[in-house]
């Protein structure tokens, strides 16, 4: 079985879980099953090579073209499509809006966010595309209802990475469960288990005791900013921000505050070598995040055994993955609430003891059944 992954146009340039997820999916695809996967960006030039596979899996809903969709379907290829989507209008709100978010009073914020949802929603993205040309607003295009409800209806199959993930984007897409002729199939992301086991530690940053870590690239959507002012009062727990710089004006205005506030550390993009290191001896794993699904590095974190704190279920589907079993919750746009959930989870002294049953759904040889099985009944349908 021949299998093609398409991936977002700048996923050479820019490194997300995303990235994980589909190479790790490959890798044990691979090893367990008679399968062949190649991987191709959206931009490069396969429709010259596509009658060679049978199966071609989108990752992530943006990554799909109508045209090359449109194109593979009429060459009879079967479609799926990994959605990795969550609720947009937080994260749009805080990308423009983090200067202030965070001192607006919580009546004005709700008010502020209702005005956000209502405007994204019926205004952005889906009257004003049609007054604009398409190659102008790609971005907007690929936000509409129309958009998102087309490509459900013309998938084979539609795999999201949690039931929640799915009710939202039929949701958003104005898609009703009756019209999706039981495409939705959830496979949850996952971690590496054999890697965790036999991970050794690395010793990178070894001389920073008892910190609290978060892993993501650098960015308003991850909200570094929430949890180092949460935090800003507390000088003598460390912090560690681990990922690349995605926004250089939010990076600095980031770092300026952490020179004042002292004890904050900043990686870069490190290895996994060195991060599950990090993970392992981290007291807490912070990811107060305002879209998520659910987040890589707090499952990584969690199968590490560091305490987690996430964002609740308007952010991110805990339920789900058990984080809200596992881990402590909060509110994003609340700095108290981030400070009361890091303090709660750092003075924890339990040492988190992981269901095996949880470790194994959540484990990439599960990911590997579940999406095989995706894979075969399509291929019986032939």
């Amino acid at each position: 079985m021949n299998i093609l992954y398409i991936t977002r146009k700048d996923s050479s340039k820019i490194f997300g879980g995303d990235e994980v997820q589909y190479r790790k999916t490959k890798e044990f695809l691979e090893q367990k099953y008679n399968i062949n996967i190649d991987i191709k960006q959206m931009n490069e030039d396969i429709r010259n090579n596509i009658d060679k596979y049978s199966i071609i899996h989108f990752w992530g809903l943006f990554s799909v073209e109508p045209e090359f969709l449109k194109f593979a379907k009429e060459k009879n290829k079967k479609i799926v499509i990994s959605s990795i989507f969550w609720e947009f209008t937080d994260s749009i709100l805080i990308n423009y809006l983090y200067n202030i978010c965070y001192y607006l009073p919580p009546i004005i914020l709700k008010l502020v966010q209702n005005i956000m949802v209502w405007f994204t929603a019926n205004i952005l993205y889906n009257i004003v595309p049609k007054f604009v040309k398409r190659k102008n607003s790609l971005y907007l295009h690929k936000n509409s209802i129309n958009y998102k409800k087309n490509i459900i209806l013309q998938a084979n199959k539609i795999i999201p990475n949690s039931d929640e993930e799915g009710i939202i984007l039929c949701k958003r897409s104005n898609v009703k469960i009756s019209e999706t002729e039981n495409k939705f199939i959830s496979v949850p992301n996952a971690v590496d288990t054999d890697y965790l086991k036999a991970h050794k530690d690395t010793g990178f940053m070894s001389d920073i005791k008892d910190f609290v870590i978060e892993a993501a690239g650098i960015e308003p959507l991850k909200n570094q900013l929430g949890a180092l002012k949460a935090l800003y009062k507390n000088p003598e727990i460390p912090i560690i921000f681990a990922g690349q710089v995605r926004d250089e004006k939010y990076y600095k205005k980031l770092k300026n505050l952490a020179d004042k506030r002292g004890n904050v550390y900043f990686t870069g993009k490190i290895p996994p070598e060195d991060l599950f290191s990090l993970y392992k001896r981290a007291k807490v794993h912070i990811l107060a995040s305002f879209r998520e699904s659910p987040g890589l590095a707090t499952l990584e974190a969690l199968m590490s055994r560091a305490q987690i704190v996430v964002s609740n279920e308007k952010f991110c589907p805990i339920k789900y993955y058990k984080f809200d079993k596992y881990g402590f919750v909060c509110n994003p746009y609340d700095t108290k609430s981030i400070k009361n959930a890091i303090l709660k989870a750092y003075n924890n002294p339990k040492i988190i003891n992981l269901e095996e049953n949880y470790i194994k759904f959540f484990s990439y040889e599960n990911v590997a059944d579940m999406t095989y099985e995706v894979y075969k009944k399509l291929s019986e349908i032939e």
